[in-house]
């Protein structure tokens, strides 16, 4: 088991998993958008309806730093889904207080220890460095050292392989989908997951 000792630790992508089947929709779904784009989870319940795409620039709380982000297709149909139950002016409209008891209550009941809403933006943390490196982590973090960034990542030289070969493996994997979508000539995933959820929100 990861463990840090005072401080959230990077969960993996099974373990979120694990942890949007034991939260409802809304908190699932919050945690779902800090692993996509490493927002601090002030930032994402300050996320605005009218503000959600794909991309979005947003200006971070805690820093007053700019920063472009990117959702998953999934992630945003989601949301697009999501939105279509409730009108709130907010993409996730709760107390962050509310969302940090729901998280580590979860985490609590897997006998996970450390975890907590941060995990999820060193989720995204430990993936983003699996793929571009660590200097360009912490320039996507907009860390002021490299010390904080290391921090984010932990003493985790077996997880960053694993990612790595997770990162490695989906993009073979979406690569030859790609190809039999073409030859089948048959909906993308992206377009199946948004009919998927245009049935959810009727």
């Amino acid at each position: 088991m990861f463990q840090l000792f005072g401080t959230a630790r990077p969960i993996t992508r099974k373990e979120l998993e694990a942890l949007r089947r034991a939260l409802n929709w809304r908190d699932g779904l919050s945690c779902s958008i800090m692993a996509d784009t490493g927002l601090r989870v002030s930032d994402v319940l300050a996320l605005r309806r009218d503000q959600l795409a794909q991309t979005m620039t947003i200006r971070e709380i805690k820093t007053g730093k700019i920063r472009t982000v990117h959702l998953s297709a999934e992630t945003y149909d989601e949301c697009c889904a999501y939105l279509r139950t409730t009108d709130s002016d907010k993409v996730i409209d709760c107390h962050r207080s509310t969302l940090w008891r729901a998280i580590t209550g979860a985490a609590d009941a897997y006998g996970w220890t450390h975890v907590s809403p941060h995990s999820l933006r060193k989720l995204y943390a430990c993936e983003y460095c699996a793929r571009y490196g660590l200097q360009a982590t912490q320039k996507e973090l907009q860390h002021k050292s490299l010390e904080t960034t290391l921090r984010y990542l932990g003493d985790y030289k077996e997880l960053l392989t694993a990612l790595a070969a997770a990162v490695n493996h989906e993009g073979s994997r979406a690569e030859g989908a790609g190809k039999s979508a073409a030859k089948r000539r048959v909906p993308t995933t992206a377009t199946n997951r948004r009919q998927k959820y245009s049935r959810r929100g009727k």
